[in-house]
């Protein structure tokens, strides 16, 4: 029993290595500009090892983005909150996206790589959003009356996603951790919204 025990940790603690070393890699060098012989060269471990739990890069490549998206939506589930008012919800979404992306900027490479790769087929089948978060709240918050009607729900989703990653995915925009600069953004960014969306 003990060794059985032993043996799931140790098969975990490798399988966590392994997507450590392959996020460090394809944040780096995106999916076509890495491969499995450099994510095992750089934990030192055989090839082989890398395929007992991983059937294909495309897999390691789908596993390294849901941990990395996982913990936004984790992080970041109490800015979906809609029962204050569409001001609120978007101040939060805003405070609490920004200050995600801020302390993991890796997020953001690996969405850029995806985004410049223009995957096809299996990478693209992983949803790297907060879209059907973003559409429950959307929804919501027309039901309360806090959103026109006649407003389309896509392209509300369209303009609040955009004006959140734009400091992040425009150098000439980035703020560089500049708190002030982040309350005026968000500020100006929530007006604009709210002028567009409001009921």
């Amino acid at each position: 029993m003990r060794f059985k025990r032993h043996k799931e940790e140790s098969g975990k603690r490798s399988k966590s290595r392994i997507l450590r070393a392959a996020s460090k890699l394809f944040v780096e060098n995106g999916f076509a500009g890495t491969s499995l012989s450099e994510v095992a060269k750089k934990i030192d471990v055989n090839q082989s090892l890398i395929y007992h739990y991983f059937s294909s890069k495309e897999e390691l490549w789908q596993c390294v983005k849901e941990e990395l998206i996982g913990g936004y939506f984790e992080a970041n589930r109490t800015s979906f909150e809609v029962d204050k008012g569409l001001r609120y919800f978007l101040e939060q979404y805003f405070h609490s996206g920004y200050d995600y992306f801020c302390r993991h900027p890796d997020i953001i490479r690996i969405l850029s790589w995806q985004s410049l790769e223009g995957e096809l087929g299996k990478l693209a089948t992983l949803r790297m959003s907060d879209q059907d978060m973003l559409m429950q709240a959307v929804m919501s918050l027309k039901e309360q009356g806090e959103i026109r009607s006649a407003q389309d729900p896509f392209i509300a989703i369209l303009m609040i996603r955009n004006a959140l990653r734009a400091p992040f995915f425009d150098d000439y925009a980035a703020f560089d951790q500049d708190l002030e600069k982040e309350k005026k953004y968000v500020k100006i960014a929530v007006d604009c919204l709210m002028r567009a969306f409001a009921e």
